[in-house]
């Protein structure tokens, strides 16, 4: 079935779709050509007013949207009659649709689109290809177990199979091996949403497979990801609320962006005929020793990208043997987060919230479980304006394992809390967020072990620095006093090496793991952290360094650009 352009806006608009995601569709078919090879030669330009793109992510959505207005007037017009199914009461059903590739919609008192199958079989000996069917329907699912089979939709149950004795003799679905398949719909407490609300339903389930599709791009090359998420997705009404919490930023995200493009005013002074035949990646972070300098930076509600959440990240980050840094609002347990790698190496992110006991509880708690580091988040006195989540309504303590929201964490705290943690435990703390000087200096004043250089991925006060132009002044001013740490921006493996160069002793990713997990889980994950890996070795290889002690400023230049 082929679709007009013109009908699919109209139905699009009498459907109440936002008119944001109409304008994006009509970029994708206005003013559509194409040319016709005739005894190889090519036509002139023909243009194209029906049908979708081939392999579109969004092609089955459109083509459901068209149909249904359609469907409706068949079953409405009382000079169509319906056709007899055998099992359906002696009641006459209306046919409603039939496409190769079908897409069901089951809506009327009788689910009868798949009666032309039986007919389609009986006259040609057509088969169905279950693999490139799929049943969207309203109602309730009945339990089927009992035929021994399993349907793809809701709101079905199946009257009749038949099978052809020649090919399959088995009740299973397989390709080609189903000879007819009708289903009716179930009568037990019926649920009839609106259209709009299919239509919406419909969409998240392909704009998910956008968004996998997305980050598979992603894992092939983290920029092309950011470029194509931003043009791809119309903004706000239409991405998934997980993802624009996770791609937010404060205010108008210039700090968000700076970070990334910070990185493209720096250039590099690579070194020649340095025999790179042999490279080593590995550092130490407080002298325990890591694979690369790339780490996972704090964020919550994994759980929100992977089912496992931070069980799945815990496990990436032992597997690729550097340092995961675990955040006070995780979906999961530390002890579930310990038990999941328990020779992974961890540090872990604190929150001191109002309640000073809870938060004395929870450092004694992770100190036991064999975590190895506190990382103090110092640029959260108060959660920063981040204009996608007020949008979105996104409440951040719904998912989180100690039911504190940010606005329990207490904005007293100052430096002499430096002094309070280190009475409560013996390990090493980093204090996270710093970007000037003077606070690097009060750092290394109060006796901390590292620092990280942060702004929060730019989700707190937008108009400061980027990290790694902040990075400078830090290292600067406390030198060989304290290990210094970076994250924001990194997005490349020459990311990571600039940042070193820099002065940084290990870089940490925050908004990357999230795709990666959302991609597949810790697998995703792995995939990102052995891109990055492969990338830094690649980049020192080209630059002329054999190991990250051969790293510093020699080998970079600040851009006039």
């Amino acid at each position: 079935m082929t679709v007009s352009h013109w009908f699919l806006f109209q139905t699009l608009e009498r459907m109440g779709v936002p008119l944001t995601f109409i304008s994006w569709i009509r970029t994708l078919y206005t003013d559509m050509s194409s040319e016709v090879q005739v005894n190889r030669f090519l036509s002139t330009q023909i243009t194209v007013e029906s049908g979708v793109w081939q392999r579109c992510p969004l092609s089955p959505i459109l083509l459901v949207c068209t149909i249904k207005p359609l469907t409706q007037h068949l079953s409405q017009d009382p000079g169509i009659h319906g056709v007899h199914i055998l099992g359906s009461s002696n009641q006459d059903c209306k046919l409603l649709a039939y496409m190769e590739n079908l897409n069901i919609l089951c809506q009327n008192k009788w689910s009868v689109e798949t009666a032309l199958w039986n007919t389609q079989v009986n006259e040609a000996g057509a088969k169905l290809n279950v693999s490139k069917s799929t049943c969207l329907a309203m109602g309730n699912l009945r339990n089927l177990e009992s035929l021994g089979v399993s349907v793809p939709c809701e709101g079905v149950k199946i009257l009749r199979i038949e099978f052809d004795p020649k090919l399959s003799s088995r009740p299973m679905f397989e390709k080609t091996k189903a000879k007819t398949l009708l289903v009716q719909e179930s009568h037990e407490a019926p649920i009839h949403p609106s259209p709009q609300a299919l239509l919406l339903q419909l969409f998240l389930k392909e704009l998910q497979k956008l968004w996998q599709f997305c980050c598979i791009l992603f894992a092939s090359h983290f920029a092309i990801f950011s470029g194509a998420i931003n043009s791809w997705i119309p903004s706000p009404c239409s991405f998934p609320l997980k993802c624009q919490w996770y791609a937010s930023g404060a205010d108008e995200c210039c700090t968000r962006e700076d970070n990334i493009l910070a990185y493209k005013r720096i250039r590099f002074r690579p070194r020649m005929l340095r025999d790179m035949s042999v490279i080593d990646t590995k550092t130490t972070l407080l002298g325990t020793e890591i694979s690369f300098p790339v780490g996972i930076a704090p964020t919550g509600f994994h759980q929100l990208a992977w089912p496992d959440g931070e069980k799945s990240t815990a496990r990436a980050a032992a597997a690729m043997n550097t340092c995961y840094i675990t955040s006070t609002y995780s979906t999961c347990a530390v002890e579930e987060i310990a038990a999941a790698a328990p020779r992974g190496f961890r540090w872990f992110q604190l929150y001191i919230h109002r309640n000073r006991a809870l938060t004395a509880q929870l450092v004694q708690r992770v100190e036991a479980l064999g975590f190895q580091g506190l990382v103090l988040t110092a640029d959260l006195p108060y959660t920063g304006k981040r204009r996608a989540d007020i949008h979105n309504n996104f409440q951040e303590n719904i998912c989180t394992e100690y039911g504190l929201p940010p606005n329990f964490i207490d904005p007293s705290i100052n430096w002499n809390d430096i002094y309070w943690l280190k009475s409560l435990t013996r390990l090493p703390i980093i204090v996270k967020g710093i970007l000037t000087r003077e606070d690097a200096d009060l750092a290394a004043r109060h006796g901390v072990q590292g620092i990280i250089v942060s702004n929060h991925g730019g989700r707190q006060l937008d108009g400061g620095p980027a990290t790694i132009d902040a990075l400078v002044e830090v290292v600067d001013m406390v030198q060989d006093k304290m290990e210094v740490y970076l994250d924001g921006g990194i997005r490349t493996g020459s990311d990571v090496l600039k940042a070193l160069a820099l002065g940084a002793k290990c870089v940490f990713i925050g908004r990357p793991v999230l795709w990666g997990l959302t991609y597949k889980g810790e697998e995703g994950l792995r995939e990102v952290l052995q891109i990055l890996h492969d990338e830094l070795r690649l980049s020192m290889a080209l630059a002329g360094c054999h190991n990250v002690t051969e790293i510093g400023r020699h080998l970079v230049q600040f851009s006039k650009l």
